[in-house]
C-alpha cells in the first residue's frame, strides 16, 4: 500500500516540478498564470488562488501551465507580449527544473549510498560474444570504451547502445584480483529487440520467505553457503547445477546456510510440488534435447566437432550440458561419453571441472524440436521416446517448444492433442492428453547481487552525481538515435503505465532507491522536452530561435499547421507506447 502511495507521489512530483519550472518562469517574467493542472482534461479538483486556477485533472499524462496571452499579444500580462529571452526562459523553465532537481538529489543519494546492481559477470550464454571472449562469472566490468561503470545497469547500456559495428572494449578484474582487457561485437537479438553479449546479471542464492527450506529450519535471513559440498560463493555455476539438477530429477538435496549469528547449519531438503492455486498450465512433460555440438573450443581436449551428437554420458542418455557437467563433479570414477556417428567412446580428462566445460562446450538444439521426456508425465504415458522429434502438433508444424505450447493453449483438461514425430527414419502418429502442469522447488530463489555506492566525501559525491546525470542523459539520446536507427526495436519503448509499474518496484525496495530513479526519469523527460517536437517544450524553443535569428516570429498560418503535425506526432506516440504498455500488462 505505501508502495503504491509512494508510486503516485513520486510521478506526480516529477510533473510538479516539470510545471513549477515553467510556472515561476511565467511568474518572474510578469506572465499572468490562469491554469497550473496535472494532467489534462475535465478539471477533477483543485482550488482558486489569486489568478490561478491549480487542478488536478482527468487524464495522468503530463501536464501544463495555461498562461495569458497564448493566443495574442495585446495584453501586457501576457506571454507574447514578453521579449524572446523571457519566452525562451519560459518554455525552458520545465526542462531545467527537471536537470536541477536530479543534479540536486543525486550527489546527495550518492553521499548517503545507493544500492546498484552490482557490475559483475553473472551467467554466461554459451556461443555468444562474452563466452567467445573469455568472460567468466564473477568478472567485474570496470570499464566500457574507457568509461567507468559502477552498476550492472550501465553495462547492459553500454552493450545496447554501443555503434552496430564497433568493437566494445571491457576492462575486467577476476575474483582473484587479475586485471584483462576483452574485445566484444554485441550481437543483436531479435526477441530482445536490442544487442547484447549473452552475460546476465550477477544473482545469488536466497531462501523464499516461505516454502520447503523455510519449514524445515532455515530463516530468510540465513546465507547459503553450500549446496551439497559446493562452496557457492566460489562455483555459482555448480551450485546453480546441483540444485536444477535436483528439481528436474526430484532428488532430494542437501543445503548448508549461515545465520546472521554466524551458526551454520545443514539440512536435507525434498522437493515440494508447487501450488498453483487452481492457475497450473496444461502441458505434456517434454523439453527440448539439447545434445549437439555447435561449438567447440578446446578441441585439443575434447575430440568432439560441431554438428556431433553427444549421445550418452555414463551410459545414461544425455539432455543438456548439465548432465556431462554433473558427472564431472564425480571424481571416483571416469567420465564416459559416447557421441558422433559412427558412434565413439571418449573419456573425459581427469580433473575436468564443470567451469571448465561450459567455457568451453556449446551444445544446441538439434533441427527441429527433439525432446527429452519426464518421468510420469504425459508424453511418457503416450509413448513418446527421449530423442524423438515432434513435427506437428494439430496438423500445425512445430519448430519449437513455443509453437508446442501454443498448440497446447486452447485444450482444456481432458481433451486430447493428436501429434506426428519423426523416430529414425520413422513417422509416428501420437496422442497425447496434456497433464495439469507440475513443477517442485526447494524454497530456493535468485535475489540480485547488489553493493552500495557511496562517495568518500561532498566532492566525491558531486562528481558522482553529475557524472551519473550526464550519463543518464546521454543514454536517452543515445537510445533515441539507436531506435530511429534500428538498432533498438520500438517495442521496447514504455508509457506511463510501464514507468508507474517499474516505479513501484523501486518504491518496494526504498525510499533511496525511489529517490534515483525518479531522479533518472527527471532527466529522461528533460531531454525528451529538449526535442524539437511542435506540442513540446522544445518545439517552442525551436520557434524562438527561428525569431530570434530571422528578427520576426513564424507565420501563425505556419505555426499552426506545425503545431497540428506536431500535436498529432505527440498523440500517435501515446497511443503507441500505450498500447505497449497495455500489451505488457497482458502478456
Amino acid at each position: 500500500m505505501l508502495a503504491t502511495l509512494f508510486t503516485v507521489l513520486g510521478i506526480g512530483l516529477l510533473l510538479f516540478f516539470h510545471e513549477g519550472g515553467h510556472y515561476l518562469a511565467a511568474r518572474a517574467a510578469g506572465v499572468r498564470v490562469d491554469v497550473f493542472s496535472l494532467g489534462f482534461g475535465p478539471r477533477l479538483f483543485g482550488f482558486k488562488k489569486g489568478d490561478t486556477d491549480y487542478r488536478i485533472s482527468l487524464i495522468p499524462l503530463g501536464g501544463y501551465v495555461r498562461m495569458a496571452g497564448e493566443e495574442n499579444s495585446s495584453s501586457p500580462d501576457g506571454l507574447l507580449g514578453k521579449s524572446v529571452g523571457w519566452r525562451f526562459l519560459i518554455f525552458a523553465g520545465g526542462i531545467l527544473a527537471n536537470f536541477l532537481i536530479a543534479l540536486i538529489i543525486i550527489p546527495i543519494l550518492f553521499a548517503v549510498g545507493v544500492p546498484l546492481e552490482a557490475p559483475i559477470a553473472g551467467p554466461i550464454e554459451a556461443g555468444s560474444p562474452a563466452w567467445h571472449a573469455g568472460i567468466l562469472e564473477g568478472d567485474r566490468v570496470l570499464s566500457a570504451n574507457d568509461e567507468t561503470l559502477h552498476a550492472f545497469r550501465h553495462v547492459s547500456a553500454a552493450v545496447a547502445l554501443n555503434e552496430a559495428g564497433s568493437p566494445l572494449v571491457f576492462q575486467l578484474q577476476s575474483p582473484d584480483g587479475q586485471s584483462r582487457e576483452v574485445h566484444l561485437a554485441p550481437e543483436y537479438d531479435a526477441d530482445a529487440g536490442f544487442a547484447r553479449v549473452g552475460m546476465g546479471i550477477p544473482e545469488r542464492l536466497v531462501f523464499h520467505p516461505t516454502g520447503p527450506a523455510i519449514d524445515a529450519g532455515f530463516e530468510p535471513t540465513d546465507e547459503i553457503t553450500k549446496i551439497g559440498d559446493v562452496v557457492v560463493s566460489n562455483r555459482p555455476a555448480v551450485a546453480r547445477l546441483l540444485l536444477s539438477q535436483a528439481t528436474r530429477l526430484q532428488r532430494t538435496i542437501e543445503i548448508t546456510a549461515t545465520s546472521q549469528d554466524g551458526i551454520s547449519k545443514t539440512l536435507t531438503l525434498s522437493p515440494t510440488a508447487i501450488d498453483f492455486q487452481d492457475a497450473a498450465p496444461l502441458q505434456i512433460g517434454v523439453f527440448a534435447l539439447s545434445n549437439q555440438v555447435a561449438e567447440n573450443l578446446a578441441p585439443s581436449t575434447m575430440p568432439f566437432q560441431k554438428g556431433d551428437t553427444i549421445h550418452s554420458v555414463n551410459g545414461q542418455a544425455l539432455s543438456t550440458i548439465d548432465d556431462l557437467a554433473e558427472a564431472l563433479l564425480d571424481s571416483s570414477r571416469p567420465t564416459f561419453v559416447q557421441y558422433g556417428s559412427p558412434v565413439q567412446d571418449f573419456i573425459m580428462p581427469s580433473g575436468y571441472t564443470p567451469e571448465n566445460l561450459y567455457a568451453a562446450l556449446h551444445l544446441s538444439q538439434a533441427p527441429g524440436l527433439a525432446v527429452s521426456v519426464r518421468p510420469q508425465s504425459a508424453a511418457f504415458e503416450a509413448g513418446i521416446q527421449n530423442g524423438d522429434c515432434i513435427l506437428r502438433a494439430n496438423d500445425k508444424p512445430i519448430y519449437s517448444l513455443s509453437n508446442l505450447r501454443q498448440a497446447i493453449l486452447p485444450l482444456d483438461l481432458g481433451q486430447e492433442l493428436p501429434l506426428s514425430l519423426s523416430r529414425g527414419d520413422e513417422t509416428i502418429a501420437i496422442v497425447v492428453q496434456p497433464k495439469l502442469a507440475t513443477a517442485f522447488h526447494y524454497g530456493v530463489a535468485r535475489e540480485v547481487i547488489e553493493e552500495t555506492v557511496q562517495a568518500n566525501g561532498p566532492l566525491h559525491a558531486l562528481t558522482l552525481g553529475l557524472s551519473e546525470a550526464s550519463r543518464m542523459g546521454l543514454e536517452v539520446v543515445r537510445t533515441l538515435s539507436r531506435v530511429l536507427g534500428g538498432g533498438i526495436d520500438s517495442s521496447n519503448l514504455g508509457g506511463i503505465m510501464t514507468i508507474g509499474v517499474i516505479t513501484h518496484s523501486f518504491a518496494e525496495q526504498g525510499w533511496i532507491p525511489l529517490l534515483f530513479f525518479l531522479c533518472m526519469i527527471s532527466i529522461h523527460l528533460g531531454v525528451l522536452n529538449l526535442l524539437p517536437i511542435p506540442g513540446l517544450d522544445g518545439g517552442h524553443l525551436m520557434f524562438l530561435i527561428y525569431e530570434l535569428l530571422r528578427g520576426k516570429p513564424v507565420s501563425e498560418q505556419a505555426q499552426g499547421m506545425i503545431n497540428l503535425a506536431g500535436f498529432l506526432l505527440v498523440i500517435s506516440m501515446v497511443i503507441f507506447v500505450t498500447t505497449l504498455d497495455i500489451q505488457r500488462f497482458f502478456s
